[in-house]
């Protein structure tokens, strides 16, 4: 290969190869994160006020401490990146067949916490960005509203389907 064929190559087509590896990772993590809280909706045992939503996408820990994950460093480790000050919030219009979303995400011009929508007088839930373990088999995120957060763990189970492993309270005020 000539040096100008090589030249060409590495400006016009390693980038664009780049591109499309960068794009394939990041859509495979979104549908990692979907499968997650679609798990989370279609739990039997899901408290029904939580069901009812309407959710949003945040970016916060929700006051997650590692103690909350029973000293799981991995997966804390995990959220913190998911959920770290370059992250931001993810499109869920997928799941509105699962439950009632609202927009895809609060904006800048909301202050996190001021999760209340005026026009419907319903208290707005955010989810948070999904953190996983290295494996990809163990999976945590949190639900914050204006007045409480909880902590969702989940686990994959064969197939590649997810379940609910562990929900807890973190906070309450």
């Amino acid at each position: 290969m000539s040096k100008k064929k090589k030249s060409i190559f590495v400006l016009v087509v390693l980038p664009v190869l780049l591109v499309a590896a960068a794009y394939a990772i990041y859509k495979h993590h979104k549908d990692d994160e979907i499968k997650v809280y679609v798990a989370f909706f279609n739990d039997p045992f899901i408290d029904t006020v939580v069901d009812k939503g309407p959710f949003v996408s945040i970016v916060s820990m929700c006051g997650l401490e590692l103690l909350d994950l029973d000293g799981d460093a991995e997966l804390y480790e995990s959220m913190k990146i998911a959920n770290g000050s370059t992250a931001n919030p993810i499109s869920l219009t997928e799941l509105g067949t699962h439950t009632n979303v609202t927009g895809d995400s609060i904006t800048d011009e909301h202050q996190e916490g001021e999760t209340s929508s005026a026009a419907n007088n319903t208290q707005v839930r955010g989810l948070s960005r999904v953190g996983f373990n290295k494996m990809k088999d163990k999976a945590v995120f949190c639900i914050e509203s204006e007045h409480s957060a909880s902590v969702v763990i989940s686990s994959k189970k064969s197939f590649g389907n997810w379940r609910i492993y562990q929900s807890r309270l973190l906070w309450i005020k």
